[in-house]
């Protein structure tokens, strides 16, 4: 083995035990050098969405009542809500993909991609008519796939995973 390889294992690619909480005696392996796989990063990009629209619609109405004008039309809070749904999906989306990916990738890169496809789905909600029940459902799942997608395009720009292990990030 090269010295390089003792100074940062995971640089090496190498793999490392971790021990299981519930059979310590078991251990699983980890390899650092490998991607994670898209459909995982997809799930942690699903539930990053759900959580982000739901706080989003609850903080765009939340601001639209400290902010807004009271009292005007029939749904006076309803674009507040689409908008922060739309916009907490794209953000949730980004971020939960990218901690899924365990930060390898540009967060800035995914989270600006899949919020502007969220904001493409408040766009065509507020046209009404047949695409706003489409851009719905779609949009999210368009923001989830985008997320995953900038966030593997970009996994390699950081350069190698983050090293893990004792002395890890140690200069010398």
């Amino acid at each position: 083995a090269t010295a390089a390889a003792h100074a940062d294992p995971a640089a090496a690619g190498a793999s490392f035990a971790v021990p299981s909480r519930a059979h310590p005696q078991l251990a699983d392996t980890v390899d650092l050098a490998e991607p994670t796989r898209p459909a995982l990063m997809a799930a942690g990009s699903a539930i990053g969405a759900g959580f982000g629209a739901v706080g989003g619609a609850f903080g765009g109405v939340a601001l639209y009542e400290a902010f807004g004008p009271q009292g005007s039309g029939e749904d006076p809070g309803l674009g507040s809500f689409l908008a922060g749904y739309f916009l907490g999906a794209g953000a949730g989306a980004a971020l939960g993909a990218h901690l899924t990916n365990q930060g390898r990738g540009e967060l800035g890169a995914t989270l600006l991609a899949s919020t502007v496809v969220g904001a493409t789905g408040f766009v065509f909600v507020r046209g009404g008519g047949d695409m706003a029940t489409v851009a719905a459902v779609g949009i999210p799942i368009a923001s989830i796939v985008t997320a995953v997608l900038f966030e593997r395009s970009t996994t390699g720009s950081r350069g190698e995973p983050p090293p893990v292990g004792p002395g890890a990030g140690d200069a010398g």
